[in-house]
């Protein structure tokens, strides 16, 4: 399934390193958006070490159905798990023997589309995912957040790279031509001031099957002062 059109974007903020990015993949329609914590500074190589090592695993990667076969998973959710798994040893490994503020971890957000439509979702740590279908945002896979009681800072519960057992979330949806995802990292936000109703003129004024890079470039642009210190990227995605 060659999807009509898509587009990211990522900018640094403040922060001392970009230790977040996108990629995306229309041939074999798989797009993702990885949001990086801890590092000490050095999460910027961490980032490239997975993106390489996740476009190796997903051009690896069989074409399978995103049908669910009776209860439980379908294959292709199946197979989003796995390659994130591999991506979490992979993490596992790197941190072993660094001290604790040199660890490094990742929110994972993985849409792959099938020749159906059908759209296989993959969700672990901080980021979300939104779809827009007849002028509406809805918010498909929130982000796994638990805040520190002592000054209500919210972390993510799990990321790739953590000690704890992955349990990410997992679904298909059925999507329709001229649908929109939006994936994002925990930087950037649909509830900043103004952003959703930015968005939804972009998209009315659109053409459909028209690039979404300038509009991933131009919200970054006009809203990076919503939340200036920290690394944002977004991805978006038409059907």
């Amino acid at each position: 399934m060659k999807t009509k059109a898509f587009g990211g974007a990522s900018i640094q903020g403040a922060w001392p390193v970009l230790e977040e990015g996108f990629w995306g993949d229309s041939a074999k329609s798989y797009f993702t958006v990885l949001d990086g914590m801890g590092g000490s500074g050095l999460g910027d190589i961490a980032l490239q070490e997975i993106l390489q090592s996740l476009r190796q695993f997903i051009n690896a990667a069989k074409e399978l159905s995103g049908e669910a076969n009776g209860l439980g998973y379908s294959q292709k959710e199946k197979q989003l798990s796995s390659i994130a798994e591999r991506l979490h040893q992979h993490l596992l490994n790197r941190n072993k023997g660094q001290s604790l503020p040199r660890r490094v971890g990742f929110s994972l957000a993985i849409a792959s589309v099938n020749s159906q439509n059908i759209v296989s979702l993959f969700n672990v740590g901080a980021s979300s995912i939104y779809l827009f279908r007849n002028n509406i945002f809805h918010l498909v896979s929130a982000p796994q957040l638990w805040e520190l009681p002592e000054d209500g800072l919210l972390l993510p519960r799990q990321a790739l790279g953590l000690e704890n057992p992955l349990i990410p979330e997992l679904k298909s949806l059925s999507c329709q031509p001229g649908d929109i995802l939006i994936l994002h990292s925990s930087g950037f936000s649909l509830q900043f001031p103004g952003v959703s109703e930015y968005l939804l003129t972009a998209f009315q004024m659109r053409i459909p099957g028209d690039s979404l890079q300038s509009l991933a470039d131009g919200v970054l642009g006009e809203f990076a002062a919503s939340s200036a210190f920290y690394n944002q990227s977004v991805l978006f995605v038409e059907i």
